[in-house]
């Protein structure tokens, strides 16, 4: 892992993910990119101010410097903190930008008591996580870091087209000797051989062959119930969802009317992208 990208609006929930971000640079020697997108201010008036874009550019990098500041007096790591900001629009700019630089990682903070309630759908985060490419790390503002020893992948038991989207799980796996652990929830009772024994189960035990990891199957009506008890049971420090067209993620992330939230904890959540 080379570079992580932090987009911020210099909210605490936006700190709170940068002060994650860092904890993790230090572990993987990576640069940090702290990244800005800023947008003409809407003015109630007949007579328009313009304000001029060299203007904005200005504020958005001295806001910027200002919070990095913060970080560098709280800790004494030695880490590169490159700092850009974009005019645009925050889920394009965003995604752009990760592209264009070849990021491995984007680490973002999440508003609200948990993780998908009818608050923040829609938001910059929810956003990226239906559209980019880049794996996406999320964390709720009141989340503290602490190391990563249990980590679970949640499994809908689909094929996967390119499995080289969980290299990201790998190297985490193997830099704080996590374990895996792939749990799947079925309405049905099915044993843990029944699931490491499915087409999806048999690859990724095979990709998951130099790691620590086992297969776990929740038995509830509700998917998100059924993982957020088993994330309870189990003490995971982070979660791993693959959103899909037809997933339990991409229908809580499309689904304005959802009133209830699917998480009432405070688990960092890394989404993956096929």
């Amino acid at each position: 892992m080379n570079t992580i990208l932090v987009p911020t609006d210099f909210s605490e929930a936006a700190y709170n993910a940068f002060e994650y971000a860092l904890q993790i640079a230090q572990k993987t020697k990576a640069k940090i990119v702290l990244l800005n997108v800023y947008n003409y201010p809407a003015i109630p008036t007949e007579a328009p101010m313009v304000i001029p874009i060299q203007d904005l550019e200005k504020q958005s990098l001295e806001a910027l410097e200002h919070f990095a500041d913060r970080i560098r007096k709280k800790n004494t790591f030695d880490i590169h903190i490159e700092l850009q900001c974009k005019c645009g629009y925050p889920v394009n700019e965003i995604d752009e930008f990760s592209k264009k630089h070849h990021i491995n990682l984007i680490v973002m903070g999440m508003s609200g008591v948990g993780f998908m309630n009818e608050k923040i759908i829609g938001s910059t985060t929810t956003s990226l996580i239906r559209t980019s490419k880049c794996p996406i790390l999320v964390i709720e503002k009141n989340t503290s870091y602490k190391k990563i020893k249990k980590m679970a992948l949640a499994s809908d038991l689909q094929t996967l087209k390119n499995g080289q989207i969980l290299k990201p799980i790998l190297e985490m796996a193997k830099l704080f000797n996590s374990q895996i652990q792939i749990v799947h929830v079925s309405k049905e009772k099915e044993t843990a051989d029944f699931i490491k024994n499915t087409e999806a189960g048999k690859h990724l035990d095979h990709f998951f062959t130099d790691i620590q990891h086992s297969f776990h199957n929740i038995t509830e009506e509700d998917v998100t119930e059924g993982i957020e008890k088993f994330i309870k049971r189990n003490k995971i420090d982070m979660i791993i969802t693959i959103p899909r067209e037809h997933s339990v993620w991409n229908t809580l992330l499309q689904e304005p009317q959802t009133k209830r939230m699917a998480f009432h904890i405070q688990t960092p959540i890394l989404a993956l992208h096929e």
